[in-house]
């Protein structure tokens, strides 16, 4: 459309632009699309310029080797328990936190799991088990179709300025999405106004956005 109102080119930003040099930082798909594009300028004679660190998520920055994340302020936390090691030379984080409850997603109703907001059970979110699950307890599918297709568990407890780590295991086939985040909200007080996550999420405080592949077994 653009090359028809008379353009001749364009910048192009993306994120995975500023770390396509580092090994195995760029999925298939990315490549795919970006090849698809780059082919398709050439071909109605319009010119690509990549944006270098354009205005935007700093993680790009973040992943180069002279710097990785010696650049980046830390989010504040106050309280935390730490443990002067054998040697007596640092300091070892001690995790207080209880954990998620149903964290395998073994407890559920039908496809509806027991302390998890979910979007479209059994629409969009599924309960599954058996082989396809990578633990025999059980796990979350999501389906595609209309919506986001999210899930929320409120951290009941969790004081103010802590510090959460969250790690999980994800299996795709056939994945498309245009984003797909990790992220940690301030939780809005249920309403009756709508169902679903979306009603419930407050201000992001941190987010990681997912590098997933089309197909790929199961990777924590």
């Amino acid at each position: 459309d653009a090359r028809g109102c008379g353009y001749d080119g364009m910048f192009f930003a993306n994120t995975e632009l500023q770390t396509m040099h580092l090994p195995e930082s760029s999925s298939s798909a990315f490549l795919m699309a970006l090849t698809a594009v780059q082919r398709h300028a050439e071909l109605i004679g319009f010119e690509l310029l990549p944006l270098i660190f354009p205005f935007g998520p700093s993680d790009p920055i973040f992943q180069q080797p002279p710097w990785r994340h010696n650049l980046a302020e830390p989010l504040a936390f106050r309280g935390a328990l730490f443990e002067v090691d054998a040697a007596g030379r640092r300091l070892n984080y001690i995790d207080e936190f209880a954990g998620i409850s149903n964290g395998n997603f073994s407890k559920h109703a039908g496809d509806a799991f027991d302390d998890w907001v979910q979007d479209a059970p059994g629409v969009r979110t599924m309960a599954d088990e058996g082989a396809s699950c990578l633990s025999p307890e059980g796990c979350l599918r999501i389906d595609p179709g209309p919506g986001d297709g999210l899930a929320l568990q409120p951290l009941v407890g969790l004081a103010p300025y802590a510090q959460v780590r969250v790690t999980f295991s994800v299996r795709t086939e056939r994945f498309t999405a245009t984003q797909c985040n990790v992220e940690l909200r301030l939780l809005l007080p249920e309403k009756g106004g709508g169902p679903g996550v979306r009603a419930r999420m407050g201000r992001r405080l941190s987010w990681w956005s997912l590098r997933l592949e089309p197909t790929q077994p199961w990777r924590r």
